[in-house]
């Protein structure tokens, strides 16, 4: 069997994430907010989103995507088995310069996917 490339793995887990949802009453506002991630990320910093996304309790699409983002980012800069959003920012927090311009990169990337997949997979309208 042949090793999956690095985008594949992106994919594939915004697939799964995608479809834990797609069933959901809240499936349309998760799809919003899934396609504006990307420019979240860019405009505002990794940092400020996540402190965003975790402001939004109430709200289980807020959650979902902040619980998606951490445990993929987590485990895919960190190879570790944590994946809170408590733990995310304090990675965050505690990362130099270098270390957040990776992990925004990782990020960036994973949204985009996030993005890709919601738009494919979840149908209906979107809500804001």
């Amino acid at each position: 069997m042949m090793k999956k490339l690095h985008e594949q793995e992106f994919a594939e887990c915004a697939w799964k994430c995608v479809n834990k949802v797609k069933n959901e009453k809240y499936k349309d506002k998760y799809k919003s907010l899934a396609k504006r991630l990307p420019s979240m990320i860019n405009a505002n910093g990794l940092l400020t989103t996540v402190a965003f996304l975790k402001s939004k309790k109430g709200s289980k699409e807020h959650t979902e995507i902040l619980k998606h983002l951490a445990t993929f980012l987590l485990k895919e800069t960190e190879k570790g088995n944590n994946s809170t959003d408590e733990e995310l920012i304090k990675k965050l927090i505690y990362s130099d310069f270098s270390e957040y311009l990776y992990y925004t990169k990782v990020a960036l990337r994973f949204a985009v996917w996030l993005k890709r997949m919601a738009e494919a997979e979840i149908e209906g309208t979107d809500e804001d």
